[in-house]
C-alpha cells in the first residue's frame, strides 16, 4: 500500500471513532492531524474538507455494518434465536471499544451518532444512513422469513412485525445502552424480545 493510501486509510479509522466520541460539530481536522501525527493541511490535501472526509467514512462504516448484519440475518444455518444472539454479541464488540468496567454509558456507534448530526451533514452522508437502514430492514425481514420456511418459526409468524420490532432495537441499540449507562439493559432486551418471540412463534 503506498504512503498515501495508508495515511487516508488510517486518517478514517481514526475518525470513526473520534466522531463517535465528539460527533460532527466537535470533529476537526486539527483533531484528526494530533491522533495520525501528520498536519491539518496535509488532510486537507487527501480529503478536500471535513463534509467529504465524513461522507467517505460514513459510506464506508455503513457498508461494513450492513455486510455483518447481512452475514448474520442471511446465515442459512442459524436458527432465530442464534441469529439474535449474533447480533448483540456484534453490538457488543462494538460497545466494548468505548466502554469497560470503571467507564460505561459512551457513546460506541456511528450510525447512531450520525444519526443525532443529521441536521449537520449532506444530503449524500444523510443518504448512506438511510441506505443502511434499508439495507439492515430487508436483510433481518428476510432473515426472519428463511426461519419461517426453514420450519424454525411456526408459518403463521407474523414476519414483519417481527422484523420491524428487531430492526428497532438495533437501530436503537446505541441510544439504550447511553441512557441505562451499561450494556446489560440491551441484553435483556434483546433476550425478552426473543422469548417472547418464540414463545408465541417457535416451533421447538
Amino acid at each position: 500500500m503506498k504512503k498515501g493510501q495508508m495515511l487516508r486509510s488510517r486518517a478514517k479509522a481514526e475518525a470513526v471513532d473520534l466522531l463517535i466520541v465528539h460527533g460532527f460539530n466537535g470533529f476537526s481536522f486539527n483533531l484528526l492531524a494530533d491522533r495520525v501525527g501528520t498536519t491539518s493541511a496535509n488532510l486537507h490535501y487527501h480529503f478536500k474538507n471535513k463534509m467529504t472526509l465524513v461522507e467517505d467514512v460514513i459510506d464506508d462504516y455503513a457498508n461494513d455494518t450492513a455486510a455483518w448484519f447481512g452475514s448474520i440475518w442471511l446465515d442459512e444455518g442459524a436458527d432465530f434465536a442464534s441469529k439474535v444472539r449474533a447480533t448483540y454479541r456484534f453490538n457488543k464488540r462494538r460497545y466494548g471499544r468505548f466502554n469497560n468496567a470503571r467507564r460505561n454509558g459512551r457513546p460506541w456507534s456511528l450510525i447512531a451518532r450520525m444519526r443525532t448530526d443529521q441536521e449537520a451533514l449532506s444530503e449524500a452522508a444523510v443518504n448512506y444512513l438511510q441506505a443502511f437502514s434499508k439495507s439492515l430492514a430487508d436483510d433481518v425481514r428476510r432473515g426472519v422469513e428463511m426461519c419461517v420456511d426453514r420450519g424454525v418459526l411456526r408459518a403463521d409468524t407474523p414476519v414483519d412485525a417481527v422484523a420491524l420490532q428487531v430492526t428497532s432495537i438495533i437501530n436503537s441499540a446505541g441510544p439504550i445502552t447511553q441512557d441505562a449507562g451499561n450494556i446489560k439493559s440491551l441484553e435483556k432486551l434483546y433476550e425478552a424480545f426473543l422469548s417472547t418471540v418464540l414463545e408465541a412463534y417457535g416451533t421447538e
